[in-house]
């Protein structure tokens, strides 16, 4: 199957996040904020070093899958994941979680498996308007899968 010639558009995207323990249907993510959606961190796949003769050596290292999410401040999605990280916080504990995103403009799905929330704005900073909120999860494994 091939892909649509030049389409880029991200408007019709859609994800869904899956908390076993406490979402184990699925809740829709929505409402993602106007120009940062989601992004993916730079991987690391290798180690280098050279040697004093001048030859490098260089092995693969498995690596940790960072994915920043943005959302409005309105988004039912930041009650969700208030819910999760109020959840941490009472029982000091992580809650593991799977993204799911669907991807039409390039007819892909991308799975990210066996992550927690590690970071996050608390609040949206109060500007001229409310800014968006940014939850960032460190992730076991990215799956990218075409359809």
């Amino acid at each position: 199957m091939t892909k649509r010639r030049g389409n880029i558009t991200s408007a019709n995207a859609s994800g869904v996040l899956i908390v076993e323990d406490l979402f184990p249907s699925g809740i829709t993510l929505d409402n993602y904020a106007t120009d940062a959606a989601l992004a993916m961190d730079e991987e690391t796949i290798a180690e280098t070093r050279m040697g004093v003769d001048g030859k490098m050596a260089a092995g693969y290292v498995p690596s940790i899958k960072v994915l920043t999410l943005s959302l409005e401040p309105f988004s039912a999605a930041c009650q969700a994941l208030d819910i999760v990280v109020g959840r941490s916080h009472r029982d000091r504990e992580v809650y593991y979680c799977t993204m799911i995103f669907t991807i039409p403009a390039l007819r892909e799905i991308w799975t990210f498996n066996d992550g927690v929330i590690k970071t996050l704005k608390s609040i949206p900073d109060v500007k001229k308007v409310l800014d968006m909120r940014t939850f960032k999860f460190d992730f076991e494994s990215f799956d990218p899968r075409s359809y």
